[in-house]
Order: structure tokens, then sequence, then C-alpha cells
């Protein structure tokens, strides 16, 4: 009887990935078949967010590559691959799960997660700043001023 195949770490530089059994480093690889690139969605520093179409679950994702200019700097790419890892690592209902982590036949890594529908962050903290700005004083001593007008004048 031969046992199942397990899972087994490689070592990309300084980063273990876990490989699952029966899955070849071309498998792993070949994965513009599995991501169709729908639209660009977002753009950092590091890398590039795209909204992508998961051909094997038929569901839309956020696909995230390292941008080119990145793919040769082995510090970013090991920092790119641990964003993945660690992201991926986490359970909880306000971080975005990570879904997949591959690289292409050039060797360009990528990682999939939920695509979340709505405002940006970004977008969100500006209109919450713009909206609670007219409901507070700006600085606290301006609103300690106020209390005190307050108190004085019910007194």
């Amino acid at each position: 009887m031969s046992r199942p195949a397990s899972p087994r770490w490689v070592r990309r530089g300084r980063t273990r990935i876990l490989r699952p059994p029966g899955r070849t480093f071309a498998d792993a690889r070949d994965s513009r078949a599995r991501f169709r690139i729908l639209r660009p969605h977002a753009e950092g520093g590091l890398g590039r967010v795209s909204v992508a179409r998961d051909q094997e679950l038929s569901r839309e994702v956020a696909l995230k590559e390292i941008k080119e200019r990145y793919v040769d700097d082995a510090e970013s790419r090991t920092r790119f691959l641990r964003e993945a890892e660690i992201t991926g690592g986490l359970e909880h209902p306000g971080i975005v799960p990570v879904y997949s982590l591959g690289s292409y036949a050039d060797g360009r890594p990528f990682y999939a997660m939920r695509f979340i529908r709505g405002e940006s962050l970004r977008d969100a903290i500006k209109q919450f700043h713009k909206s609670s700005s007219t409901d507070f004083p700006a600085q606290p001593v301006q609103a300690a001023t106020k209390k005190e007008e307050r108190r004085d004048n019910l007194g």
C-alpha cells in the first residue's frame, strides 16, 4: 500500500510556500487559465489589483500581482509573498480572505482574494472626516470653551 502524498514546503528565497500534493511546479505556474483578468481596480506601491474571474469556482476575485519593476528585486518579492502568506493565515471578519497564491510561467507572483464591492477605505475615511468636521469643533479647546459657555448660561 502506498501512502498518500503529503504537502511539502518549497523554499523561494527566504520565503517558504506550502505546495499541495499532486500539484507540480508547472501546474502551480499555469494560473492564467484559472484567473482571467476583467479590469484594473487599484494600484499601490508594490503591486496592482485587478478584478478577475476565477474560472474554477465561477466567482469574481481581486487578483494582486507584483509590479513588473519589482519582479527581479529579491527583497520586494519576499515582501510581496510574505504579505500574501501572512494575510492568508489570518481569519477575522475585518480581513479579506486570501483564496490562492501562485506565480505565472515567467515567475511573477500573484495572489487571489475576495473582491469586496463598495467604496474604498480611503474614500470612506474622506467621507467620514468631511461629514464629522461640521458636527464637531475642530479643536478640543473650542469644545471645552463651548461647554463652559453653556454651563455659564444655565446657571
